[in-house]
């Protein structure tokens, strides 16, 4: 039996309607394109708004955090800017803390101090 790594979808709104600016962001930030490893992108329009719309395969390579900051950068060379981002499914509790020790400053963060986590390991989880 065989496992692949933990795929995050995770998508970036930026502040411009414009879908060339997306695609043109994803095409800077995506693998296949030269950008960051296990990152998958694709430039869309939803709801009226350019979104960058990104699989992230391999979060050991590029961490949500890492992709951001791409995509941050390079929607800045194209004269817009990160507006929201949206989270589709579930996100491995590394990978949260991963982005609050880097977005949060807090580089010692660890499971034990967020406190869902520390219940958890404590036994108080579900049938614990």
């Amino acid at each position: 039996m065989g496992a692949r790594p933990f795929l995050v979808a995770f998508n970036a709104y930026l502040d411009t309607s414009a879908v060339e600016v997306a695609r043109a962001v994803a095409a800077e930030v995506r693998e296949r394109s030269g950008g960051l490893p296990g990152v998958k992108a694709l430039g869309l329009e939803v709801g009226g708004r350019a979104q960058v719309s990104m699989n992230l395969t391999d979060l050991e390579e590029t961490s949500v955090a890492t992709a951001l900051d791409a995509v941050r950068r390079s929607a800045g060379r194209h004269g817009a800017r990160v507006e929201e981002t949206e989270l589709v499914g579930l996100l491995p509790l590394e990978a949260a803390l991963e982005a609050a020790r880097r977005h949060l400053d807090l580089p010692d963060l660890r499971a034990g101090q967020v406190i869902e986590a520390a219940f958890w390991e404590a036994g108080g989880g579900a049938g614990g």
